[in-house]
């Protein structure tokens, strides 16, 4: 066969389907076939909308619990060097006063010293 009698029977044929086809869809069997496919089309694209819905409420529950968990994380260190910056002051001031005092007791001693010398 030629390759236009091919495509004119392939042609044919597709023609001959859907007509077929249009008056299948259109008898009361094919009225009935298709309420039930729209119908289970509907119940699918729900149970979509339903699921993709659930996974949204999902991930924004999660990142705000994320979120929540960060700010403890971040108040607690906060907390924690705020508390170490306090301590290192005390910790400062108590070896200032105690330099302080070793000073004043040395110059005591040197002027006890001087004192002693001079009589």
């Amino acid at each position: 066969m030629k390759e236009r009698t091919k495509m004119m029977m392939a042609i044919g044929a597709g023609l001959l389907a859907g007509g077929a086809m249009g008056y299948y869809l259109n008898s009361d069997k094919g009225k009935k076939m298709r309420k039930r496919v729209n119908k289970t089309i509907k119940n699918q694209a729900q149970q979509v909308s339903d699921k993709l819905s659930e996974v949204a409420d999902n991930a924004k529950n999660w990142f705000g619990n994320f979120a929540e968990t960060a700010k403890s994380q971040i108040a607690n260190v906060a907390a924690d060097a705020e508390e170490m910056t306090d301590e290192a002051q005390s910790n400062f001031k108590r070896g200032a006063d105690k330099a302080k005092a070793n000073i004043e007791a040395k110059s005591k001693q040197i002027e006890n010293a001087v004192e002693n010398n001079s009589k």
